[in-house]
């Protein structure tokens, strides 16, 4: 098959994972569990701020765990894809479908200039040899272009949702959302004070998709206008049931100045926080949507509610939430506990499960 015809097919979403399990997937997961010990435990290696920011989630004995975000359809909506098959950390991509919602003129979504959610999905799945930069390499990817990233107009709102419908349609696990609105370049109709879950129409259209299907998780950036005089979380993610995700510093307590507070009222925002320094929370975001992969894989059966709760129950300020910070920096190994406290059955992954070819 020509990359030309592969590519159309992919794009029309009519070429399943099957036809995608490309060259570079073959490592079998000796090697890949290799890569987390020498990746994530050798204090000598220079780690890339990703592989550093979920040391503290991951804890020492994640490879043991053998999850990978296997067979989990993970959506991430974004502003462009560029060479997304063809960056060494992400080349083997097991890609269902690409396609794009923005207005004006089509453009050749693997050329694409924008490149920001290339770099998330390098934080989902992403590895640079044997080194693991995201926790799902054998997630299925479902991408979106749903944002012009050259303007911030209010017609991007309504690119957002169709992108949304389209995953949810397709039947995603996970949502990845590493953007969000706050005021517009051409007008403005919301306010901080609208941050209710119930007011913006990306915020409306996220909490019916979640009201749909009660096994979806949205993993959503809490933004990064923190400093500015807007100082909020943005939507989408004041919706309640979406698991937002802001940015701390590296002693894990304080946020990121740049990382957005959450509402006065409501539920707890954000929900949880990462120290991914550089990229801030729409890496953080990339990242646990490849954590929440793994705990998918680990427990097919759970919810949303009980995924939620797992992964805030095991916050590093569980005890104490605040609205700067949410329930802290969530621990895996708490979450898979709490998971099993529930009475749900475990999955543990054979060596076969495990192969990321």
């Amino acid at each position: 098959m020509t990359t030309m015809n592969r590519r159309a097919l992919l794009t029309a979403g009519l070429l399943g994972t099957g036809g995608l399990i490309l060259s570079g997937c073959d490592d079998g997961t000796q090697s890949y569990l290799k890569g987390f010990r020498d990746g994530f435990q050798e204090k000598t290696r220079n780690l890339s701020n990703a592989t550093k920011a979920l040391e503290p989630v991951i804890g020492k004995n994640w490879a043991d765990t053998k999850l990978t975000g296997r067979s989990v359809r993970i959506g991430v909506i974004d502003a462009g894809f560029g060479k997304v098959q063809e960056r060494e950390t992400t080349k083997h991509i097991r890609l269902l479908a690409l396609q794009g919602f923005t207005s004006g003129a089509p453009i050749d979504l693997y050329a694409d200039p924008e490149m920001h959610g290339t770099d998330m999905v390098e934080a989902i799945i992403g590895r640079n040899g044997e080194t693991p930069i995201g926790l799902a390499p054998r997630a299925v990817l479902l991408l979106a272009k749903g944002e012009d990233a050259r303007t911030e107009a209010l017609s991007d709102e309504q690119s957002v949702i169709k992108a949304l419908e389209w995953l949810v349609s397709s039947h995603i696990d996970v949502l990845s959302l590493s953007l969000g609105f706050s005021r517009f370049d051409d007008q403005s109709p919301y306010g901080p004070k609208d941050l209710n879950g119930q007011t913006s129409a990306i915020s409306k259209a996220l909490t019916a998709a979640l009201a749909a299907d009660p096994r979806l998780v949205a993993v959503v950036s809490a933004g990064n206008e923190g400093r500015s005089d807007w100082g909020r979380i943005t939507f989408p993610g004041d919706v309640a049931e979406a698991l937002t995700v802001g940015s701390v510093e590296s002693d894990l307590k304080t946020r990121r100045p740049t990382s957005g507070k959450g509402p006065d009222t409501g539920p707890i925002k954000p929900d949880l926080c990462l120290a991914t320094g550089k990229g801030a929370s729409s890496v953080a975001t990339a990242l646990t949507a490849g954590l929440v992969a793994c705990l998918r894989e680990a427990f097919p059966q759970a919810t949303r509610a009980q995924l939620l709760q797992a992964l805030r129950n095991s916050g590093t300020q569980a005890k104490a939430p605040t609205r700067e910070t949410g329930y802290g920096v969530p621990q895996a190994a708490l979450a898979i506990a709490a998971l099993e406290a529930m009475g749900l059955k475990r999955h543990i992954p054979t060596p076969r499960d495990g192969k990321i070819g």
